[in-house]
């Protein structure tokens, strides 16, 4: 998973978000309750993405689900 998150990481910001949003999918094939990648690629898809979507929305409501909304 480790390698995956580092590798999306990279390729995020070189601005390669297709490369990117593979690699948060690789590390959730491993671990699909990993929070920050449910998280990272979640935010990744909605603002790469022309019009709302879904699976954006399926991906945050389930990492908040999994470790709840954070409170300041």
């Amino acid at each position: 998973v480790k390698e995956h998150l580092i590798a999306a990481a990279l390729a995020d910001h070189a601005g390669q978000y297709e490369e990117a949003l593979s690699q948060y999918d690789a590390a959730l094939e491993k671990a699909p309750e990993f929070v920050m990648g449910l998280n990272n690629s979640a935010f990744l898809r909605a603002l790469t993405s022309e019009k709302p979507n879904i699976e954006a929305v399926e991906r945050i409501e389930k990492a908040l689900e999994l470790n709840g909304p954070l409170h300041q």
